[in-house]
């Protein structure tokens, strides 16, 4: 299902694999073999891709009964009124239309479940520091919420839906009949809907990142561990990275060559892996290295190949 491949064509959920279960399964046999203190930071980061897994699922089937919702809604509408009426309608009155129609489900789901994975995030950074309390970076945290369902729903989701309704409507005012352009746009939201469970899955990663970086900040931690899967869908970038230990410096040399922030999206779209916060003293009782300028040459070399 989801890959960490180097480009994002080869990422969708249309290739088969489901890279979350294997990288959960990687991780339990890391975890297994690690001495105990490592393990703890292990098992904390199966509980991460356990609630972004959950949350991309989650997405996928609310998602899919919501458009069928919306496309009954359109069809109940399409009995009072015309298609060219509907099409006319200004835009913030066709998303209304488009969210009282099922998708606002999506995004009060997708809300519970970026709780669930803060939790789980929270969890992590105990690991290492169990003082922590995210009281203190709630206001942090909250704007990073908000900014996340903005850029899911209002930059990808909502905007995807209405074209894919706009399109539904012209094709019935030149030649289509109303069914079966409604037939035709099931099936369209249907068919897109694996694309879009990509993009949740790639968003609600980089919320967990970002947290972790927050939260690592607001105690002073400046060491970070990249955890996750050592199989083989991982990328040629996290290969050489992966249980080594980087600080901010490092981490501001790395290009994961996706155009997307290394800090947040790891090695790109639906990348698996997470930098962990630690501190010096559990990096030398765990017996870590650090990443090597020879390390971060190697990934950025890797994330440079298609």
């Amino acid at each position: 299902m989801y890959l960490c491949l180097a480009d994002h064509h080869h990422s969708l959920l249309a290739e088969g694999v489901d890279g979350d279960q294997k990288a959960i399964e990687d991780l339990t046999r890391q975890a297994k073999e690690q001495p105990p203190i490592l393990a703890k930071i292990t098992k904390a980061r199966i509980k991460e891709i356990k609630a972004e897994k959950r949350a991309a699922d989650r997405f996928g089937t609310v998602y899919k009964k919501a458009a069928r919702r919306l496309t009954s809604f359109l069809e109940e509408a399409l009995n009072q009124t015309s298609p060219e009426f509907l099409l006319s309608l200004p835009k913030n009155q066709l998303i209304e239309l488009i969210l009282s129609g099922g998708i606002s489900e999506t995004i009060e789901d997708f809300i519970e479940q970026q709780n669930k994975l803060l939790e789980a995030v929270n969890q992590s950074i105990q690991v290492v520091d169990p003082t922590y309390t995210p009281i203190f970076i709630k206001s942090e945290i909250d704007s990073i919420k908000a900014l996340t369902v903005q850029n899911v729903f209002d930059d990808i989701i909502i905007p995807t839906v209405a074209k894919n309704v706009k399109d539904s409507l012209l094709s019935m005012v030149v030649d289509t009949p109303p069914k079966l352009a409604i037939s035709n746009l099931a099936l369209t939201l249907e068919k897109g809907a694996g694309t879009l469970q990509t993009e949740v899955r790639t968003k609600i990663s980089q919320f967990g990142r970002s947290v972790n970086m927050i939260a690592a900040d607001s105690v002073g931690l400046d060491l970070y561990l990249y955890t996750g899967p050592k199989d083989g869908i991982t990328r040629s970038f996290c290969r050489p990275l992966i249980d080594k230990v980087l600080d901010k410096t490092q981490l501001s040399q790395l290009n994961n060559g996706q155009g997307l922030s290394v800090r947040s999206s790891g090695g790109g779209y639906n990348c698996r892996h997470s930098w962990s916060p630690i501190t010096e003293s559990f990096m030398k009782a765990a017996d870590l290295q650090r990443a090597t300028s020879a390390d971060i040459a190697k990934a950025n070399s890797g994330g440079r190949k298609k």
